[in-house]
């Protein structure tokens, strides 16, 4: 489906029946192609597990639990070196 950028607000619909269908909508601005909105993939569980697999959820594996927040936090505010 192609739409002009102008007519974006009044054709949603259109739009989101488009998408619905997993047909891309191309914008165009002044008769030249700007963007392209395409529907999004269906994500799967295995994706989800992929994610909380990932390295940043374990970035404070290592961190003393018997530590508040507040406590840690100060601890970063100290300054790093005496004066």
């Amino acid at each position: 489906m192609k739409t002009r950028a102008i007519d974006l607000r009044t054709q949603m619909k259109t739009v989101m029946s488009a998408l619905e269908k997993n047909e891309p909508v191309i914008v165009t601005y002044h008769g030249v192609d700007k963007a392209k909105i395409v529907p999004i993939e269906e994500k799967n569980e295995n994706d989800i597990q992929s994610i909380t697999n990932h390295s940043f959820f374990g970035l404070y594996a290592d961190r003393n639990p018997d530590i508040s927040v507040e406590v840690e936090i100060n601890q970063f505010r100290e300054p790093r070196h005496a004066l």
